[in-house]
């Protein structure tokens, strides 16, 4: 049975022994080092996807690392081996069944989004009209591209999106499946910052241009409230971009 407070405690002991820190170990594997603490506190296991990396930069092997202890004789290797398959087989069926459980919860949660929205139209027709604002969407997907190109991750940030619905079990493995999810959850990230940036940005602006424009505060409350438009957008964007993220190497 693998124990994940075993397999944690023999990669915190190994990246220790290399004489790395959490953060610098999650750097050289494209992910963050909140994951990495997860991992040695035996409160999650590294992904499929990761394990061949992270077992060459600890100098062990997959079995080494799932057995969570050094493997010497080549009996107790192979026992081992067949184990940790065992056991892989195991997850794999829960993690089809926590995607299935993931569906649901998602459809759920778009239809309860669905009937708020239609909700919020019902109060007053022109309602849903006022959260519409081109300027600051322009603003928030402006600055979010321009920070992207300008760090050439733009095209991660669309394979990143590609991966969350692509099923390459088969190649999952692969090194250069790995470089592209570890470039693609680095490019969501920056995209993630990005928008918020763009919405404080385009707020604070809108703000300021609003506040030497009007002539009386009967007028400054409308024109604050198209501008805190822009700070919406930037959230909002940020938070559908959290689930691709963590699906990346889901």
């Amino acid at each position: 049975m693998l124990d994940n407070v075993k397999t944690g405690n023999f990669i915190a002991v190994s990246r220790k022994q290399k004489g790395l820190t959490q953060r610098e170990l999650a750097e050289q594997l494209g992910i963050s080092d909140k994951a990495v603490s997860k991992w040695e506190t035996g409160k999650g296991m590294p992904d499929v996807s990761v394990i061949p990396v992270l077992c060459e930069i600890l100098s062990v092997s997959s079995n080494e690392l799932l057995a969570g202890e050094r493997l010497s004789t080549e009996e107790s290797f192979n026992k081992k081996a067949e184990e940790n398959i065992m056991e892989l087989m195991k997850s794999n069926k829960k993690e089809r069944s926590r995607s299935r459980w993931s569906f649901s919860g998602g459809l759920a949660g778009l239809l309860l989004l669905l009937l708020y929205l239609l909700a919020l139209g019902g109060l007053k027709r022109d309602y849903m009209i006022r959260l519409i604002d081109i300027p600051s969407l322009f603003c928030v997907v402006g600055i979010t591209g321009l920070v992207l190109a300008t760090a050439g991750r733009l095209g991660d940030l669309f394979k990143g999106i590609a991966l969350c619905f692509r099923k390459d079990e088969g190649e999952n493995t692969s090194d250069e499946m790995l470089r592209q999810r570890q470039a693609s959850y680095k490019a969501v990230n920056l995209a993630i910052f990005a928008n918020i940036l763009g919405g404080i940005t385009g707020t604070l602006t809108a703000s300021i241009y609003a506040i030497t424009l009007v002539s009386s505060l009967g007028e400054l409350g409308p024109k604050v409230a198209i501008a805190l438009l822009t700070l919406f957008y930037g959230i909002f964007f940020a938070i559908i971009l959290l689930p691709v993220r963590e699906r990346i190497f889901g």
